[in-house]
């Protein structure tokens, strides 16, 4: 049987046949997915509010693009996750996508640490509900949440090896296997002149070839520092890029 065949007549059978097509049934196996248009619904007004927040922000050097943000925010939507942590807020921009995706799911929250931020604390505290800051130095601070768990973590701090491994090392006690990573700067080439991966890439491709992790290193478009510091035509193999990993351990 065809596979939209086969899914035509599951879907029919879930309502209790084509004759409730028109007449709708109860309990409705798709409540969860309307439920998640209402709660869009409900969250316009904040919704509308984060989103000129993020377009106030987008000063276009040293930040994660905005097509990187908006996919982290997705994939916040997509796999549910309600537990957020975010390693380098800065001005908080990737902080209100994540919060864009959250704001009004009951119990969500997003944690965000920086021993330097520059986001407008005024604003965030509307969102105290879902947002808590941080400040301090990673891996150390990270002790500060023993004993809770995460199931989204975006890394965006100093992204050496060796710190990387520590943070990794304390992110293993606040999270679980299913966990999703996401690891910023983690670029195919180290710059256009230096044509091989940057270290932190190959520590995190190695985690996956371990079987640690499952996951992918996705590219990411261009952004203004990098136009400004070789050129219009510079090889996109040398833009930030992004990690997308699921703890599998």
């Amino acid at each position: 049987m065809a596979t939209t065949e086969q899914w035509h007549n599951e879907v029919t059978a879930s309502i209790g046949g084509a004759e409730k097509y028109g007449q709708g049934c109860w309990p409705n196996p798709w409540l969860g997915r309307i439920r998640e248009y209402q709660r869009r619904h409900e969250q316009t007004q904040a919704r509308e509010e984060l989103t000129r927040k993020i377009l106030m922000l987008t000063e276009p050097r040293f930040i994660t693009g905005c097509e990187t943000s908006e996919l982290m925010e997705a994939l916040v939507t997509m796999t549910g996750a309600k537990q957020l942590l975010e390693l380098g807020t800065h001005t908080g921009r990737t902080a209100l996508h994540l919060l864009r995706a959250i704001v009004g799911v009951e119990g969500a929250k997003l944690v965000s640490i920086d021993a330097r931020p520059t986001h407008h604390v005024e604003f965030f505290a509307k969102f105290s509900k879902h947002f808590e800051h941080i400040s301090g130095w990673t891996p150390q601070c990270l002790d500060q949440l023993a004993g809770r768990t995460f199931d989204f973590v975006f890394v965006d701090s100093d992204h050496s090896v060796e710190h990387t491994q520590k943070e990794l090392a304390a992110l293993l006690k606040i999270t679980k296997p299913g966990t999703m990573f996401c690891f910023h700067d983690c670029p195919e080439w180290q710059t256009p002149g230096n044509r091989v991966p940057p270290p932190v890439r190959t520590y995190l491709l190695d985690l996956i070839a371990r079987g640690e992790f499952a996951g992918m290193m996705l590219p990411s478009p261009e952004q203004l520092d990098c136009l400004e510091e070789w050129g219009p035509n510079y090889p996109k193999e040398s833009n930030p890029g992004l990690a997308v990993l699921i703890r599998k351990k």
